[in-house]
């Protein structure tokens, strides 16, 4: 009777200890849910806010694009436009393909290299908006001083302009360096984020 009865106890206490750790590892992985989804929110926010205003340059491009009555000025329009819509496009589907990865249904070796295969789309999509962003740079010069005075861009080539435009042209690649390193920082956050887990829950 004794032994029965410490074997029904034993029963318990590993049921209880049991249930305990499924408790603990569900605590966990919503803790580590909202850890993740902050890091990766350092990304969707900012990039989000760039969509809107690239968006609405879009529409205002578009409305305008009457003005842009010769052929370069045209290309440029039309270069323009790809470039607002496609680059925030690409931009934002990489940040949601990484977002809206289920660390709960998910196994966390799977989640882990799900990750590592959206978080390099991300840094691929960051370094062809970088390159075309000179050209976008280039295409903004030629559209804007055709809308807003409705000359050619050679009209107003002055040395105060090439020095404003270098100038232009350095402090995009510098910032764009500085966001890109805040980025890598964030998604690399991330993905310790993710192998904490897996080690953690073993």
């Amino acid at each position: 009777m004794e032994l029965e009865e410490m074997q029904r106890l034993w029963g318990e206490m590993s049921k209880d200890i049991e249930q305990q750790k499924i408790v603990t590892d569900k605590i966990i992985l919503e803790m580590t849910t909202q850890k993740y989804k902050h890091k990766l929110n350092a990304i969707s926010i900012p990039e989000t806010i760039g969509a809107v205003i690239c968006f609405a340059a879009l529409i205002y491009l578009i409305f305008q694009f009457d003005k842009l009555d010769n052929w370069y000025s045209q290309l440029a329009g039309i270069l323009s436009c790809v470039y607002l819509i496609v680059m925030p496009i690409l931009s934002l589907r990489s940040i949601y393909k990484m977002k809206k990865i289920n660390l709960v249904a998910m196994p966390h070796k799977e989640a882990l290299k799900q990750y590592a295969q959206n978080k390099q789309e991300f840094i691929q999509t960051q370094k062809i908006g970088f390159y075309f962003g000179f050209l976008f740079m280039c295409m903004v010069l030629i559209v804007s001083t055709k809308i807003l005075s409705n000359r050619d861009l050679v009209d107003f080539i002055t040395t105060r302009l090439i020095i404003t435009t270098v100038l232009g042209f350095v402090f995009f690649f510098f910032f764009a360096k500085w966001v890109f390193k805040k980025y890598k920082k964030a998604t690399h956050s991330a993905e310790r984020i993710l192998k904490e887990l897996e080690q953690e829950t073993v």
